[in-house]
């Protein structure tokens, strides 16, 4: 049986709720302390417009897909790709950067199972 966690997500409705990309950049510019924030805001702003032209809307939360479900995925493929990055290069720095993409990967399904449970 797929996990709720794995079950294919419906396309994005739009609605009212700010574009979560302009979130991101906003985080972005208020948590960077002591590093320049724009090549990562360029960056966000690149997938922003992505998103846009495959889905036809930006990002924003309440659009019908359960974002920890999108989360765990997306988290999933970071972890196969973080491990291919690291069998090319064989870098201390990458392995570690593999290793807290476990946790992470961990806690999103530990959390997305513990708020199910609860409600």
């Amino acid at each position: 049986m797929t996990s709720r966690l794995m079950q294919p997500q419906p396309a994005p409705i739009p609605n009212e709720d700010i574009s979560l990309w302009n979130l991101v950049r906003q985080d972005l510019i208020s948590l960077m302390l002591n590093f320049d924030p724009m090549p990562l805001i360029d960056d966000a702003q690149e997938r922003d417009e992505f998103g846009f032209q495959q889905y036809g809307t930006h990002l924003q939360a309440h659009n019908g897909r359960d974002f920890d479900a999108d989360a765990y995925q997306e988290c999933l493929d970071m972890v196969v790709y973080l491990r291919g990055w690291y069998e090319e290069c064989r870098n201390v720095h990458t392995w570690s950067i593999y290793m807290n993409s476990l946790q992470l990967l961990r806690e999103i399904y530990d959390v997305s199972h513990k708020l199910e449970k609860a409600s």
